[in-house]
């Protein structure tokens, strides 16, 4: 096998020419060319008679410009330049191809070889020819090695951004508490996802769910995470106002993002023992209230939509904040999403939308044996999008909301057949629905 040029050889300004003919008195005339005449003075002259001795004289000599016919014997010039395309090399001579017909001319413009003279011409034009091609040659080696170095600069930095964006997303999860029968999936599209989703229990069977997405990713989005995380665990296990948090978030943000950046959020607010859930939707998705009707029928779904700004766009005394609320049976299931599960789009441009995710969970809701209905409403998105690249982070929850008391129940370890029996006698006991205003606006700080 021919050897291959595997690295850059050390290289002054002396121009060096490969000529490779098979004809020893072409060969010998291009050899004694007026070469003295060329600006950079005469160069390094060396002939081979073959396309392999070609190749190997390449990676020896490494040569400014080759001078050759399109056939050669044992290897054609044209075979030669696509091995040297698949070399891990960082050396590409420069190459003249000499043509006698019209066919070698259509054959070189064919394999996209487009320096090339007719013979027979002048030498003097020929030497002419020749140094304006390794001009121009060198010109563009020496961009493409700056290329490279910048390359390897923006991939550094690029490493250092990524380090720096798991470091910060390890700090945020470590500001979160779990939050017992949620389930998430995510697909971010960057190492830092826009999406964010904390977990608190200020309170003994109150527990709160924050659920957003900054509107960009990376380290900006990051960092953002951080700020709202470390906001959300503190005043949370100091039991501060659902809207003294909101405010607190909104003040630092619009004062620390750039202009155009926000957080779009909701917090949700679980009550187990009155079985209750308040919402404070900024700029989210609306979140969803399924009903568990063991299969019987299709659910009505009750929808959480957004009633606020979201995070970070206005100062504080210009936000306003207005929530919502509704009572819950054990079993009923809360859904929220990011707006990239809205915006997939299939390869007609077709947004996967609002009208579907409910479609999805209702269908599903009202079949007999449920089956995981996070899962069919994710493969469905998948499904959406048709294999197409994924443009925005896509994030989903699932809590499966518990009273308090079979939550009790359920962690003495009950048996199968008596938790049953309880979750039974829980649901007899459950405030109606009825009991209390679905959809009840709460407004500034009520409740705290």
């Amino acid at each position: 096998m021919c050897p291959m040029p595997t690295h850059t050889c050390v290289r002054d300004a002396h121009l060096r020419v490969l000529v490779a003919e098979p004809q020893p008195a072409l060969r010998k005339a291009l050899l004694d060319a007026p070469w003295q005449r060329a600006a950079s003075g005469e160069p390094d002259l060396r002939a081979v008679s073959n396309g392999r001795d070609l190749l190997t004289g390449i990676a020896e000599f490494a040569p400014d410009v080759v001078i050759t016919r399109p056939e050669l014997p044992a290897l054609d010039a044209f075979e030669v330049c696509a091995r040297l395309k698949k070399a891990d090399t960082m050396h590409r001579p420069a190459f003249l191809f000499i043509v006698d017909t019209e066919d070698e001319m259509l054959a070189c413009i064919a394999q996209d070889q487009t320096e090339f003279v007719r013979w027979p011409l002048p030498l003097a034009a020929l030497v002419a020819k020749v140094e304006a091609i390794v001009q121009r040659h060198r010109r563009e080696q020496a961009m493409s090695d700056e290329f490279g170095v910048l390359q390897a600069e923006h991939e550094s930095l690029l490493d250092e951004v990524a380090s720096a964006e798991r470091a910060i997303l390890s700090a945020v999860q470590g500001l979160s508490r779990p939050i017992e029968r949620l389930r998430v999936r995510k697909s971010p599209s960057s190492i830092a996802s826009g999406d964010l989703l904390l977990g608190a229990s200020p309170r003994s069977g109150e527990e709160w769910l924050l659920f957003g997405d900054f509107s960009g990713h990376g380290l900006l989005a990051a960092a953002g995470a951080l700020t709202v995380a470390e906001i959300f665990s503190a005043m949370s296990q100091k039991g501060r106002p659902v809207d003294s948090v909101l405010r607190e978030m909104n003040r630092k943000l619009h004062a620390r993002l750039p202009v155009g950046m926000f957080f779009a959020a909701c917090l949700l607010r679980i009550d187990r023992w009155r079985q209750h859930v308040d919402v404070w939707n900024c700029g989210m998705p609306d979140v969803l209230l399924v009903p568990d009707v063991d299969g019987l029928a299709a659910p009505i779904i009750e929808r959480f939509g957004s009633n606020n700004l979201p995070l970070g766009i206005v100062p504080d005394t210009a936000f306003t904040l207005i929530g919502q609320s509704a009572a819950w049976n054990a079993g009923d299931r809360l859904y929220g999403y990011s707006d990239g599960i809205l915006e997939s789009t299939n390869w007609t441009g077709e947004s996967f939308g609002d009208e579907r995710v409910q479609a999805t969970l209702s269908t599903t809701a009202g079949s007999p044996g449920q089956g995981d209905m996070l899962a069919v409403l994710y493969d469905a998105i998948w499904e959406h999008r048709e294999g197409r690249r994924q443009q925005d982070d896509v994030s989903v929850f699932e809590l499966v909301l518990t009273p308090a008391a079979i939550r009790a129940d359920l962690r003495a370890g009950v048996a199968a057949n008596s938790s049953a029996t309880s979750l039974v006698d829980g649901r007899a006991a459950i405030r109606p629905r009825g009991a209390e205003p679905v959809g009840n606006q709460l407004r500034g700080n009520q409740p705290g």
